[in-house]
């Protein structure tokens, strides 16, 4: 019997719940709070996500985000620095599915291209500011930075499956692509 990466998680022999590792990321920092609370409206913020102030409001992080955290803070910092930020953002790293080198007008809140004139009336233009979209070395950069972030999601899955510290959670995927500009 086959089994789908897409699969509703499950509940495993040692009554852990199998989730993404991308996931699970999000738990920790976005409804943990884990490595992050150090203010009071952080603070506030966390506990109003748990469920209200009532007796809660400096409740800390889980022992299983705290878990997670301790295997983030073993990453390279560039590394560390990604995963958390997608992780508290529930995003993932740009990485410019269809790039296309292109130079375009600057453009006005309204739209209109930003054109610079000769003359004080607005009669003989002289210039249009422009602005380049999708340089190459963006793109790079982006596809770079999408990389790190992935192989970073494989190294937290892998050392949370071999600490074995987790007590309610069981590491799985991570379900994003290695490579999504291939497929796009």
């Amino acid at each position: 019997m086959t089994t789908s990466t897409y699969a509703v998680p499950s509940q495993s022999t040692r009554g852990t719940r199998s989730i993404d590792v991308e996931q699970l990321l999000v738990w920790a920092y976005g409804d943990q709070l884990v490595a992050g609370a150090f203010t009071l409206a952080d603070m506030h913020e966390g506990a109003t996500r748990r469920g209200g102030l009532n007796g809660r409001y400096f409740a800390s992080p889980s022992d299983d985000a705290l878990t997670i955290e301790a295997v983030v803070a073993r990453l390279e910092p560039y590394r560390a620095s990604l995963v958390r930020l997608h992780a508290r953002t529930g995003t993932r790293p740009e990485w410019h599915p269809s790039p296309r080198f292109r130079i375009e007008p600057m453009r006005h809140a309204n739209g209109e291209p930003i054109v610079r004139y000769w003359d004080a009336g607005y009669r003989r233009p002289k210039l249009c500011e422009i602005v380049a979209r999708d340089r190459p070395d963006t793109v790079a950069l982006a596809r770079d930075a999408y990389g790190h972030w992935h192989a970073a999601l494989n190294f937290v899955r892998g050392a949370l499956l071999l600490d074995g510290r987790l007590k309610a959670f069981s590491a799985t995927g991570p379900s994003a692509p290695p490579r999504p500009w291939d497929w796009a």
